[in-house]
């Protein structure tokens, strides 16, 4: 099952609407800059629990009435007025996210340009390694390598400060 949680949050990088569609859908829309831009093209994230930010850069903020919908794979997933969104639970495997601005009808206004990402996850054939181990004559056993405790750092007395 698929949750999302919701940040407000805005960016101000990214493609200028206008290169996008044009100049005159950009008059008509009002948007300079709408994109996605986390998790980037071809990104591969590893998150074991199947969670990812999904953060979309608009410019100027949404106007009243407005609101992002967020699209994975085809699907409406989320419709509100934010810009950052926490996705969790996603499957391994390559998923397609798509940001659409919608007015109070419900029309889309403008459509980001799709991102294709990758979700992995460990498995019983790639799993996560949680010690090291290393082979050789000072540790033949193979046993984990123990962390060597940190020590706490000392104050310098102020006799020794230049």
């Amino acid at each position: 099952m698929r949750r999302v949680l919701l940040l407000a949050s805005v960016l101000a990088t990214a493609v200028p609407v206008a290169l996008l569609l044009g100049a005159s859908a950009f008059a008509q829309n009002g948007y300079e800059t709408f994109a996605i831009v986390q998790p980037e093209v071809d990104e591969t994230v590893h998150d074991n629990n199947g969670n990812v930010w999904v953060q979309v850069a608009l410019e100027p903020y949404l106007a009243r009435g407005h609101e992002v919908a967020l699209l994975l794979d085809g699907e409406t997933i989320s419709q509100w007025p934010a810009v950052t969104f926490g996705l969790t639970g996603l499957e391994r495997g390559t998923h397609t996210l798509q940001a659409l601005i919608t007015d109070s009808d419900g029309d889309v206004v403008v459509a980001s340009e799709p991102v294709t990402f990758n979700m992995w996850q460990a498995s019983l054939l790639f799993p996560v390694r949680r010690s090291v181990i290393q082979s050789n004559p000072t540790n033949p056993a193979n046993q984990p390598i123990q962390p060597v405790p940190a020590q706490p750092i000392q104050p310098v007395p102020a006799s020794k400060k230049k």
